[in-house]
């Protein structure tokens, strides 16, 4: 049988359990302020640590930070998360198996998680054909030039025929290759019209002495509360939605000048200038936003643009050579990847699909590795 403990030692359990409390409580602010005791081979010193928060395309990729492989992390579907990261710019970034890169340069704040969104598209165009007439079993006639013409890309369809091995009457009108044929068809048009408006606007205000810009924006597009837009040739990406939502790429913490196109780039800093301009006058490290941000063009002209399927973040950038994907986050430098190469393409988005219209075939681009 046990005995109870006397007064005099329920008294000295007490406190020490109370000064262990009150010794604990500080380092337990310190842990959560986001500080670490760093014990070295030279010399013990205090840093301060953050978090990432790394979304990316699936468990197929692998990431790194600062070339070492992501070990410590928190597995969260297709994210990571990584505690412990000391304070400061860090480099990220992702790839894998027939896939490209992607990768950013993030400065780490104390007690701060930065989060991050990656994308790595196919090495090599995954594509679907739709074809123009299938079979009564459903198979998909395919013309004996189309592997020829294409042989730059990895085409996902596995029930064909060729053309030559049918008969006329054997062959059906396909519904799918119908219908966007006429989403082809509209489409043109509607940049024909749009382009027709630009050059009569441009027209009005065109003076023998002086020669007049036009800022007419010519397209927008609106995704939850991100929307594109073009103007002067360039396109924009902004926030509608409430300030406290607003994506964390859109905002950057201000210190001075120099930090901030050491952590950012020079190109940030000059659009927070468009919008503020006592910069100077902060005294301490302060959140700023701004209210667009310009896409990465590659220097070339802008055919056609829209928001990658189901991507708020992501742009489809119709340029001169291609069709890529060009990330709205714009820290340290836009990610830029070419989805399918090709002149004189028209790209159209329907259905949360990407479908392209080169040299007379009509196919899907996706935007992942098909298995």
């Amino acid at each position: 049988m046990m005995t109870p403990l006397s007064q005099k030692q329920r008294r000295w359990f007490f406190n020490a359990l109370f000064i262990m409390f009150f010794c604990a409580v500080p380092v337990f602010i310190f842990y959560a302020a986001g500080y670490r005791l760093d014990i070295g081979k030279d010399e013990t010193s205090i840093i301060g640590v953050g978090g990432i928060y790394l979304i990316t395309d699936g468990n197929h990729i692998d990431m790194f930070l600062d070339n070492e492989p992501i070990e410590d992390m928190r597995v969260f579907r297709s994210a990571a998360y990584m505690q412990n990261v000391e304070a400061g710019l860090h480099n990220i970034y992702t790839n894998g198996v027939g896939v490209q890169t992607w990768s950013k340069r993030l400065p780490v704040w104390p007690h701060i998680v930065t989060r991050v969104e990656s994308f790595n598209l196919p090495k090599v165009p995954q594509v679907r054909l739709i074809p123009t007439y299938k079979t009564s079993e459903n198979a998909d006639i395919v013309t004996d030039e189309f592997n020829d013409l294409f042989d730059f890309a990895s085409t996902i369809n596995t029930n064909t025929v060729t053309l030559a091995s049918t008969t006329a009457s054997s062959r059906l009108a396909n519904p799918e290759y119908l219908y966007l044929s006429q989403r082809f068809a509209s489409s043109t048009e509607e940049r024909l019209q749009v382009r027709e408006q630009v050059e009569r606007f441009a027209e009005r205000f065109t003076f023998e002495s002086t020669s007049a810009t036009t800022t007419l924006a010519t397209t927008s597009k609106q995704y939850g509360d991100i929307y594109l837009r073009e103007e002067d040739e360039e396109v924009y990406a902004g926030y509608l939605g409430q300030e406290s939502k607003k994506p964390e790429y859109f905002c950057i913490t201000y210190t001075t000048d120099v930090e901030v196109i050491r952590n950012y780039g020079e190109h940030v800093l000059d659009s927070l200038y468009k919008i503020y301009t006592d910069l100077d006058l902060l005294a301490e490290p302060t959140k700023l936003c701004r209210s667009e941000i310009k896409i990465d063009r590659l220097r070339q002209t802008v055919h056609y643009f829209d928001f990658v399927p189901g991507r708020e973040n992501l742009v489809l950038l119709q340029l001169d050579d291609g069709l890529y994907v060009i990330e709205v986050d714009d820290r340290s430098w836009q990610n830029t990847q070419k989805l399918y190469g090709g002149v004189d393409i028209e790209v159209i988005v329907e259905g949360g699909n990407i479908y392209v219209h080169d040299r007379g075939y009509i196919l899907e681009v996706m935007m992942e590795l098909s298995q």
